[in-house]
């Protein structure tokens, strides 16, 4: 049996978990960009102000989105790379000098 599906599926995940990471980031910029023009031009308090815990949640988000989808990559290459087929080797016994 080849890979193929497995492989095909991969990709569309590690793609949807990329897209979901790219977006939090991307929204956690603009609203840090807004933070600052409330804070620098409005005069506004961070710890009054909800795009502060809204720019600290999307981006601690998207690192880890970011962060799930390379420990998933690993993890699915394992999966993939240990097939029923190959020859498994163990140590029978350890011979001392």
């Amino acid at each position: 049996m080849g890979k193929g599906p497995q492989l095909a599926h991969r990709q569309e995940t590690q793609g949807r978990i990329g897209r979901h990471s790219f977006t939090a980031f991307a929204l956690s910029f603009f609203a840090a960009l807004w933070t600052f023009y409330g804070k620098f031009a409005m005069g506004l308090s961070l710890n009054r102000n909800g795009w502060f815990f809204i720019t600290f949640f999307l981006l601690l988000t998207g690192i880890m989105l970011f962060s799930f989808g390379i420990i998933m990559d690993f993890l699915i290459r394992i999966h993939l790379n240990n097939s029923p087929q190959e020859k498994r080797y163990y140590v029978r016994e350890v011979i001392n000098n």
